[in-house]
């Protein structure tokens, strides 16, 4: 976990709190704290990936490559792509003096890919090769990690049923039935609690969304 370490630091030699980033699983509620957090403090909101880029949603609708981790490498590399755009528009927008919240960050990248080959046998392989990919766009600073978090812990049975909910509404924003089992959410809500552990108390807010 040296990258994450090296993340923790990074977060917590930032002197400002002007780049925020919302992170949780699907369905925890980010997206409306993230309205209700822009109006508080006049802050100027980047959507999560696939609103962003809404090309993106072309891959909730593909099956998992599970047999061929070179696909599943290509598709997480188009993911980051997307971000060091939303990262690009970020900074451009911090310059120009406004607070920015970011609706999920490079940690959610590293989370649905981590929760995706978890216990596969080229597990190690694809994420070295992405973290490679992370480190390098970090490293040339087209990739930025915020300077404060705040983490959406809504328990799992709620984020699921909210998903039941918008699959019964026809409201549905994640196509991808295994990201919204519970599962998952658990793997997905272990991930980020090992993550935000390693950064100071003052970088992360812990919410109930």
């Amino acid at each position: 976990m040296e990258f994450f370490d090296a993340i923790a630091r990074s977060i917590d030699n930032h002197s400002t709190f002007n780049l925020i980033g919302l992170e949780g699983p699907p369905y925890a509620g980010k997206t409306t704290f993230a309205s209700n957090l822009g109006l508080e403090m006049k802050a100027r909101s980047i959507p999560d990936p696939m609103q962003f880029e809404p090309r993106l949603a072309q891959y909730s609708k593909i099956p998992w490559p599970d047999d061929r981790p070179d696909l599943i490498l290509e598709r997480q590399l188009a993911f980051l792509n997307v971000e060091v755009m939303r990262c690009s528009l970020a900074v451009d927008l911090k310059n120009f003096g406004y607070p920015v919240i970011m609706d999920r960050t490079l940690i959610s990248l590293l989370a649905y890919l981590y929760v995706r080959v978890k216990l596969r046998p080229y597990q190690s392989e694809v994420l070295d090769l992405y973290l490679g990919h992370c480190h390098s766009a970090l490293k040339a600073e087209t990739l930025v990690i915020p300077e404060k978090f705040y983490y959406l812990q809504t328990p799992t049975e709620e984020c699921v049923t909210r998903s039941q909910r918008a699959i019964r509404e026809g409201n549905r924003g994640c196509d991808d039935t295994y990201i919204i089992a519970r599962d998952t959410v658990d793997a997905l809500h272990d991930f980020y609690r090992g993550v935000f552990s390693r950064i100071k108390p003052c970088r992360v807010t812990y919410i109930t969304g």
